[in-house]
């Protein structure tokens, strides 16, 4: 029984990671494009908050590979604007490349949060009611960058890649590593 339990989780983790990379196909112009999406967020105690949602895609044609990177950065409406001029993709903490901008869009969004508090009812079970709501407001970016094929090359023999970036006098430092970084490495090797 334990043998087919472990068996189960095991290809149940061999399932979720192989579907993390996809392929779509467009027929018109004959290219492919195999996409790996990661979502990220706060990891440093002095970082202001964020999320993040990065899609790599790689989009191979009869000419040639190339890569761009679709970047969805949320953070608080308090916190400085994105320095556009100040992106970076460091690999290993030791080579860093500029990272440009073929489009860029800011935007502010808005959603409802719940308040919940618990109560002990006469009973002395405790229950869970709302006790109000607050509107939250965000600011959210979204770039696209090029990154050259040889940038990508280098990514393969990488333990770290790191994408920095500089809000006022706060930087954060979004962190690709573990499973994330050997999906990324799949996705540039195999695909």
């Amino acid at each position: 029984m334990r043998k087919l339990i472990l068996y189960i989780v095991s290809m149940s983790l061999l399932f979720a990671c192989g579907r993390s990379i996809y392929m779509e196909n467009d027929t018109v112009t004959k290219t492919q494009f195999a996409k790996l999406k990661i979502h990220l967020s706060k990891n440093n105690v002095n970082e202001p908050y964020y999320r993040q949602e990065l899609t790599f895609v790689k989009e191979i044609s009869p000419e040639n590979v190339s890569y761009e990177l679709y970047d969805v950065m949320t953070l608080s409406d308090k916190s400085f604007e994105i320095d556009t001029e100040k992106m970076y993709l460091i690999i290993d903490n030791n080579e860093v490349f500029p990272l440009e901008n073929e489009y860029e869009n800011q935007h502010n969004g808005q959603y409802v949060k719940k308040e919940e508090k618990e109560i002990m009812r006469a009973d002395s079970m405790k229950i869970s009611v709302v006790a109000g709501y607050n509107v939250v407001n965000e600011k959210v970016y979204q770039m696209i960058h090029p990154v050259s094929s040889d940038v990508m090359q280098k990514i393969l023999s990488a333990r770290i890649v790191v994408f920095r970036y500089s809000l006022g006098p706060d930087f954060i430092n979004s962190e690709i590593k573990g499973s994330n970084l050997s999906n990324l490495k799949r996705l540039i090797a195999e695909f």
